[in-house]
C-alpha cells in the first residue's frame, strides 16, 4: 500500500469530508496513515480539492513514496 505522500486514485466513488462526492478515479496524496495501513486520509487534488478518509482496499497506488 502506499507509503506517507504516495499518490493514489479511488477505485469507486467516495464520499469527501466535506460531503462532496468524489468520483472513482479521483487522484491525490496520502497524507496520514491510519490503523497500520487499514486506512488513508488522502489531499484530493484531482478533479477539485478536497479530503477523505479512505479505506487501503478503496485505493489504488499511482506513486508510492514510502
Amino acid at each position: 500500500m502506499p507509503g506517507l505522500f504516495g499518490t493514489v486514485s479511488l477505485r469507486s466513488d467516495h464520499t469527501a469530508w466535506d460531503g462532496e462526492r468524489v468520483p472513482a478515479g479521483a487522484s491525490g496524496t496520502v497524507v496520514e496513515i491510519l490503523k497500520d495501513g487499514e486506512a488513508y486520509v488522502v489531499d484530493i487534488a484531482e478533479p477539485f480539492d478536497t479530503v477523505a478518509t479512505v479505506r487501503a482496499t478503496e485505493l489504488d497506488v499511482v506513486v508510492d513514496n514510502g
